[in-house]
């Protein structure tokens, strides 16, 4: 009985397993794998994967969408999710080789200008937030860090350009206000 069991199991798992091998089981095809993933190396799933600017699909819950494609031919690959960055590749397509992402979101990314941060490169954190705020233009958090990276770097006037963005955001606003007070006498006594 144990037996019977295990076979039929396993031709259960065989014939309704997950809908790549029905693919890759098409012998006309040949397939090459795309893989995406986040910052913290978890695949992506719901991931629109655009070819030539054509829709052709999404990727499974392990963040892997398997190509068709003419095998030697250019092309250009997008992918795409909400609340993560777009990314964009010309490719040439070799059933040999797999390709990879990784795209983040707006806190993800924000993780790693804190850490530039940390390192005191500060260049770094403005490319970090920018990418953030594109993400997501309302962001407190980034704003503050923006305006302390301008201020490391001794651009005072950018540094108070971004406070008066962030104030009208934040509901006490004070620590916003002192650092305002404080870079625009900085800003006096330096011009």
């Amino acid at each position: 009985m144990k037996k019977v069991c295990s076979i039929v199991l396993f031709v259960c798992l065989f014939c309704f397993g997950c809908a790549t091998k029905q693919i890759i089981g098409d012998s006309t095809r040949i397939d090459m794998y795309v893989m995406i993933y986040d910052y913290e190396n978890n695949g992506l799933q719901n991931v629109s994967v655009y070819i030539n600017n054509e829709l052709v699909g999404r990727t499974d819950i392990y963040g892997r969408y398997l190509l068709a494609l003419k095998e030697g031919k250019d092309y250009t690959i997008r992918i795409k999710k909400n609340d993560y960055e777009v990314m964009e590749k010309e490719f040439t397509f070799d059933p040999m080789y797999v390709m990879y992402f990784q795209i983040g979101n707006a806190a993800q990314i924000l993780h790693l200008a804190e850490e530039a941060m940390d390192d005191a490169s500060y260049e770094d954190v403005l490319v970090l937030v920018d990418r953030v705020l594109k993400l997501d233009n309302s962001r407190i958090d980034a704003l503050y860090l923006k305006s302390i990276a301008y201020y490391k770097l001794n651009q005072h006037d950018e540094a108070l350009d971004v406070l008066k963005k962030l104030v009208p955001l934040v509901k006490n606003g004070d620590t916003i206000y002192d650092l305002e007070k404080h870079l625009q006498t900085t800003s006096t006594v330096s011009h």
